[in-house]
């Protein structure tokens, strides 16, 4: 079944902030560390008590498969 890349894309706009924002650091290396749960974490408390914070989307065409 093929994926829609531009949907699942629009998806992870409409999720929360500190999933946009994991998802974007796991595409950029690959994992997470402690200081990326920390700043996660401080973005999810934020969200939750109706704050604004930073939080940086996954770009478009971020998930879009290179081939080589």
């Amino acid at each position: 079944m093929a994926v829609d890349i531009k949907e699942l894309e629009n998806w992870f706009k409409s999720r929360p902030m500190w999933l946009q924002d994991a998802t974007h650091r796991i595409i950029q290396k690959g994992t997470l560390t402690t200081e990326d749960y920390e700043a996660l974490f401080k973005i999810c408390l934020a969200e939750a008590n109706g704050e604004q914070a930073a939080f940086t989307a996954i770009p478009d065409g971020a998930l879009e498969i290179k081939e080589t």
